[in-house]
């Protein structure tokens, strides 16, 4: 396929041979201020060693998804803030503490129970009867076994309860 200009229109047709001259340099290159990288699939810890010009003992690598980018242990680069972002997500989620949703929908009253992470502080049960203990027909021992459990997923608990701003009622008066 080829595509040349033609009367200030761009034409699309069969491959056509030509030769290419460069009249003008459009960009300059740079020296880098940081050390290499390379992004590879996973296991390429031997292929980016040799690109790199490293031991492959002195390699590392950040994940995303299926690609890796490797560099330099212990040299600094653009990874190093990621490294850093990641470790220091990596500790709040050690030290999240437990927590709890309760939501009165349509469907019915859920309630989402969110893990603490390793380091976090648990749930204490007594907080969590207390504020179901103020809706009606609460199952109160699917409570406890979601306590338990602690999906993080939102579960039904008990049947639709009243919402003010979606239910009515009508009031009649007689005279």
């Amino acid at each position: 396929m080829s595509f040349c200009k033609e009367q200030g229109k761009i034409i699309v047709g069969g491959f056509k041979e030509a030769e290419v001259r460069l009249t003008e340099i459009t960009a300059k290159c740079q020296k880098l201020d940081y050390l290499p990288s390379i992004l590879l699939p996973q296991g390429s810890e031997k292929r980016a060693a040799g690109f790199l010009g490293i031991e492959e003992g002195n390699i590392d690598s950040l994940s995303q998804k299926d690609s890796f980018l490797y560099f330099q242990r212990d040299k600094e680069g653009p990874w190093t803030e990621i490294l850093q972002k990641i470790s220091e997500e990596k500790a709040k989620e050690e030290e999240r503490p437990a927590d709890f949703k309760i939501q009165s929908l349509p469907e019915g009253l859920f309630i989402t129970i969110t893990p603490s992470g390793p380091k976090g502080v648990s749930l204490d049960m007594a907080k969590v009867m207390e504020a179901v203990s103020s809706y009606s027909n609460v199952d109160v021992e699917k409570v406890k076994a979601i306590l338990e459990k602690k999906e993080g997923i939102p579960l039904r608990i008990a049947p639709r309860q009243y919402l003010p701003d979606i239910d009515s009622r009508v009031e009649i008066e007689v005279k």
